[in-house]
């Protein structure tokens, strides 16, 4: 159960790096995809939530307290304290109750990954995966653009959001640094290779 919680949960961290697949083609023209299921924004969600079930009902997570981030429980509870206060007094009710729902679900799904990366198998596999992940998106990108035509200023091409363009660049940025210390600490040449190609 704890295997299939870990396949599960890396899948679902691939496929939220790489993003949504195309529904019909990869590129504008040509190259039909044979999956069009990949083309579901909800499917990286699913195949987390799946992943940690799995690894919890397997028995994967021996606690749930993490000892290292002991210094960070009492602010965080202070400052959701006042988030739901200031929900509890706020005139618009809805909204302010969607987004501290919002707020308590980050806050969680960020104690759950720090519990899974907790076990030895996850941890290992999460770099690989991402760097994975983020070269499957650059081949994206690169075909998108070919597939625009070169000679187009970017962000006068009508079919692609100038906003998710800035959101890649963002995500590209993020990861280089991380994944350029990961190249320079890693002792298996094969991984620190690819780090350093990513």
């Amino acid at each position: 159960m704890t295997a299939a919680g870990l396949w599960l949960f890396l899948a679902g961290l691939l496929v939220m790096i790489t993003g949504d697949g195309p529904s019909s083609t990869i590129v504008g023209s040509r190259w039909p995809t044979p999956f069009p299921f990949l083309a579901w924004s909800w499917l990286y969600l699913v195949l987390l939530v799946l992943g940690v079930v799995c690894f919890v009902a397997g028995g994967g997570i021996k606690s749930w307290r993490l000892p290292q981030l002991r210094f960070i429980v009492t602010p965080l509870a202070l400052l959701l304290g006042a988030f739901l206060l200031s929900t509890v007094t706020s005139e618009v009710h809805t909204l302010s109750v969607m987004a501290f729902l919002a707020v308590l679900g980050i806050v969680g799904t960020c104690w759950v990954f720090a519990l899974l990366v907790e076990d030895e198998r996850i941890n290992r596999a999460v770099w690989p995966v991402i760097a994975i992940a983020l070269l499957l998106l650059a081949v994206r990108v690169i075909l998108w653009r070919r597939d625009e035509g070169l000679n187009v200023v970017a962000f006068q091409v009508v079919n692609n959001a100038w906003l998710g363009k800035i959101q890649l660049a963002w995500l590209f940025n993020v990861f280089a640094p991380l994944l350029l210390a990961r190249a320079m600490d890693e002792r298996e040449r094969d991984l620190a290779a690819l780090y350093g190609i990513t």
